[in-house]
């Protein structure tokens, strides 16, 4: 083909059901490239991808996206901050000019692409704009898909639409498998 080591080729969606998606495999083809921010507290500058809530099981520390939520459950306006890995800072919406300027943020590559030059790239919703997607908005989704007091989804569509809007991740389908003993005998023995 005519300028085979000039051209670019760019695929863009969001991956939808795990193991299905095609641009997840494009992705995992590539050098997986994700955009890492400064923390900006100056005493600890710990460069970091933008993470959803995640908990330490050895230390019991808390980091990435969290919130407040009232009596009644519901997300108290605000609140949403995104804890540093390292220090814990809080950062809150406000802050996402700083923490995307040029200088505290970068992409990096995160594994070795199938081919030579093949670049790929992660962003999720978290990294949207001030003024655009808000960190509250975000918190919003999962709250109205995921029952955080039962630790259990509310409606696994609104689940799958987080996961690939939010996170911009592929949604792991999770069931139950049926046994042949549990469907046979409810079957039909003559038609």
């Amino acid at each position: 083909a005519a300028y085979e080591a000039t051209r670019k080729i760019f695929d863009c969606s969001t991956p939808l059901i795990k193991g299905q998606s095609k641009i997840s495999r494009l992705f995992e083809a590539g050098d997986q490239r994700r955009y890492h921010v400064r923390c900006l507290n100056p005493d600890c500058r710990h460069l970091q991808t933008l993470r959803w809530r995640r908990e330490d099981k050895d230390t019991g520390r808390v980091s990435g996206i969290v919130w407040d939520t009232d009596d009644a459950g519901r997300l108290v306006e605000g609140s949403a901050r995104y804890l540093c890995e390292e220090c814990g800072h809080e950062h809150f919406n406000n802050d996402k000019t700083k923490l995307f300027a040029p200088g505290n943020a970068q992409w990096v590559a995160t594994a070795s692409p199938d081919t030579p030059h093949h670049r790929s790239y992660h962003l999720s919703a978290l990294y949207s704009p001030v003024g655009m997607q808000t960190w509250d908005a975000c918190v919003q989704k999962w709250l109205e898909a995921w029952d955080v007091e039962n630790n259990r989804p509310r409606d696994n569509l609104q689940l799958q639409v987080f996961y690939n809007n939010v996170l911009g991740e592929p949604f792991e389908v999770r069931g139950t498998k049926l046994r042949f003993e549990v469907v046979s005998a409810h079957r039909r023995h003559a038609y």
